[in-house]
């Protein structure tokens, strides 16, 4: 296989890796959103400093986690045009 036959199916790769990873990333994501709103809803309205630490972490966490599934399918996306180009 030429270079550019091994570049094309390593980014072909890379791109179906990257789609699968954030359709289970995204399936994580909804089942912890699901469970940081219930911790909210029993936290949420407290004053002491733990629980609002704990509310904003988990908060955190569930956008850096929605962040990383729009990071991999935009990476996907560019690695599987990218290599539909070559």
């Amino acid at each position: 296989m030429s270079q550019l036959g091994q570049v094309k199916s390593s980014v072909g790769a890379i791109a179906k890796q990257a789609k699968t990873s954030s359709a289970e990333l995204e399936r994580f994501s909804q089942a912890f959103r699901t469970q940081v709103n219930e911790v909210n809803q029993v936290i949420g309205g407290s004053a002491q400093q733990a629980d609002q630490k704990v509310a904003q972490a988990l908060e955190g966490a569930a956008k850096a986690v929605a962040q990383a599934v729009q990071s991999l399918q935009s990476a996907a996306q560019v690695a599987e045009q990218y290599a539909n180009s070559i």
